[in-house]
């Protein structure tokens, strides 16, 4: 009789370790689930003409100095037709500032611009091209037609690293919106 009630609580506790386990997973997943639905992601579609390499840098709060840490890249086709470039940032960081760099072996590119979105969980910002310019500044190696929305980039003085900034606007609508 000791023996079948040893037996029944070896196994009585070892599916109670089982169920345990099964539980443990499933929460981990759903963490996993709620923490992807609160990434920040951010859509570029536009007009690329020549290939090359996209990298969005974002500062977060209390950085000064933009790190390849902090970045995502993607190599970027050329291509007559638009296209989406899609990054996502690390889970819960809305950045307190994004660079987007755009370089390719040319030293040329031109791109228009069509619409720019970020997402975080179910909210999103939706810029369309005709505000691009006031959400985003390009630096000195970008030409910007703020009627036509292309961007046109230059090299000088045998520098060639153009990319644009977020303006405060940017920052502001974020923290409002997300």
């Amino acid at each position: 009789m000791r023996n079948y009630l040893l037996v029944f609580f070896l196994v009585a506790s070892v599916f109670a370790c089982k169920e345990e386990k099964q539980v443990e997973i499933k929460s981990t997943q759903e963490k996993q689930l709620v923490k992807s639905k609160e990434a920040l992601s951010f859509m570029l579609e536009a007009i690329i003409e020549n290939s090359g390499t996209f990298t969005l840098f974002y500062l977060e709060e209390g950085q000064e100095q933009i790190t390849l840490k902090n970045s995502k890249s993607t190599e970027v086709k050329g291509s007559a037709e638009p296209q989406v470039i899609s990054f996502t940032i690390r889970d819960e960081i809305i950045p307190d500032k994004l660079f987007l760099r755009f370089v390719n072996d040319e030293k040329q590119q031109t791109i228009t611009v069509k619409t720019t979105s970020l997402f975080y969980g179910k909210k999103s910002i939706v810029i369309q091209d005709s505000l691009f310019y006031q959400y985003f500044m390009p630096n000195k190696f970008v030409d910007y037609d703020v009627n036509n929305f292309k961007a046109t980039t230059k090299e000088i003085d045998g520098e060639y690293l153009p990319r644009f900034s977020s303006r405060d606007v940017l920052l502001q609508k974020m923290l409002l919106e997300f």
